[in-house]
């Protein structure tokens, strides 16, 4: 499904939901939690005119840089990279390493 029709689907979702409002409060605010989630979870970009490339935890927690760590704290260290980015540098498996190094020296074990 490309990005445009997911999120005229979303649209039209959110319209029903709004019926809800009046009849059953419960049922529309976790409804409206569920979109709300949804649509943080969908890269919203024009895939014919831009990319977007993904990092996870399962490559911060792959072998090529720490295996040991758990998601929390893998997903620490995909914040921490987002939040140093540099255009320049790019995000690649050695800026995985150094950042998982640097938050979780080896050898301190999971906390």
């Amino acid at each position: 499904m490309n990005n445009t029709l997911y999120i005229e689907n979303l649209d039209r979702l959110v319209e029903i939901v709004e019926l809800l409002h009046d009849e059953n409060y419960l049922l529309y605010s976790e409804a409206m939690d569920i979109i709300g989630a949804l649509s943080r979870s969908k890269r919203q970009y024009d895939e014919e005119t831009q990319i977007a490339l993904i990092w996870s935890m399962g490559d911060v927690q792959g072998d090529e840089v720490r295996p040991d760590l758990n998601d929390e704290q893998a997903m620490h260290v995909l914040r921490e990279v987002k939040r140093r980015y540099d255009c320049e540098e790019g995000v690649h498996w050695y800026i995985l390493k150094v950042v998982a190094d640097e938050l979780y020296p080896l050898g301190e074990g999971v906390k």
